[in-house]
């Protein structure tokens, strides 16, 4: 509780063994529940994906997410807690959490706190900062800012505009924190409701705070990065179209020399290079893994390069 208001946080969990324990450890004093939604199937339920004239079946478990979230729940029993849940389409997740789960809770939250496991919140009061600000401010639907990684923890995305080095995706939301005291509810009914997360909401717009957090969603290892690409070709129907060659050309063969990183077919040039920072710019938790990656950049034909695509072999239908 903070200033006698309820916080949930909530995760949707498919994938994320890198950063998931991380992310929650973030947040974990800054909430009062947080409230882990794990599934094995991808949003929407489909099985398979077709990339480059091959069928790739989904595998029934993705990675060690769930597991990791049972050793943190090991420790923090009082405040983690895991529904086994997998959302029927592949957009209305917010919804479809909070209909069939959250409003069904004996204790019902003032705010809830959606985040990924990708992301992680550098300052721990940064939250409760984000609280007060929605609060001071009567903002119903808030987001940080996000400072998104690429491939090493520590390079970032270059958005360039004129004159100008910027780190803070222009165009991308992170961490959403629902004021529901502001919220009229009806807008998480399912039959009413037309976005994931609040984006399409029209009486809420999503208003961005003046905080920011970390997103490592493109430093997965390549197992997990392989099928979050593969699930977006699935999805593409619902997203824009990601470039064929992306997975290979700018992420499993990256290097600081890559250009236009975007995943978005056309779209390629909004990301058009990365930069390298301080070590001190880093979470502590990231600084201290940062051999996790020493192995970085793979070269094409060398020998991790073809274990890999022996690897994907296995799910070729």
């Amino acid at each position: 509780m903070y200033k006698g208001k309820i916080i949930y946080a909530v995760y949707r969990l498919l994938y994320g063994e890198d950063f998931v324990k991380d992310s929650i450890l973030s947040i974990i004093d800054s909430v009062d529940k947080v409230i882990c939604f794990c599934t094995d199937k991808p949003w929407g339920r489909r099985q398979s994906a077709t990339w480059k004239n091959k069928e790739y079946k989904f595998p029934d478990v993705f990675d060690k997410t769930r597991q990791y979230v049972v050793d943190l729940n090991n420790i923090y029993q009082d405040k983690i807690i895991i529904v086994d849940q997998s959302c029927p389409i592949a957009i209305l997740q917010m919804a479809y959490d909070y209909n069939v789960y959250i409003k069904n809770m004996e204790t019902q939250p003032d705010f809830i706190v959606s985040i990924e496991a990708d992301m992680i919140i550098n300052d721990p009061c940064d939250l409760k900062k984000m609280i007060d600000w929605s609060l001071n401010n009567k903002v119903a639907i808030s987001s940080m800012n996000s400072v998104n990684h690429f491939r090493h923890p520590s390079y970032t995305f270059n958005y360039k505009l004129p004159a100008k080095l910027l780190r803070v995706s222009p165009g991308r939301h992170s961490v959403i924190l629902w004021n529901l005291n502001l919220i009229d509810l009806k807008v998480l009914d399912i039959s009413t409701y037309r976005g994931d997360r609040g984006e399409h909401v029209p009486q809420y717009p999503i208003v961005r705070s003046p905080f920011w957090c970390h997103n490592f969603g493109y430093c997965w290892n390549e197992k997990t990065m392989f099928f979050k690409f593969i699930v977006n070709i699935s999805q593409a129907r619902l997203d824009n179209e990601p470039n064929e060659d992306w997975f290979e050309n700018k992420y499993l063969l990256w290097s600081t020399y890559v250009k236009d990183m975007e995943i978005s077919k056309g779209f390629e040039q909004n990301i058009p290079d990365t930069f390298k920072e301080s070590k001190l710019f880093l979470p502590k938790c990231i600084q201290n893994r940062l051999c996790d990656w020493n192995y970085l950049p793979i070269k094409k034909n060398s020998e991790k390069y073809l274990e890999f695509w022996k690897w994907t072999e296995q799910f070729v239908i």
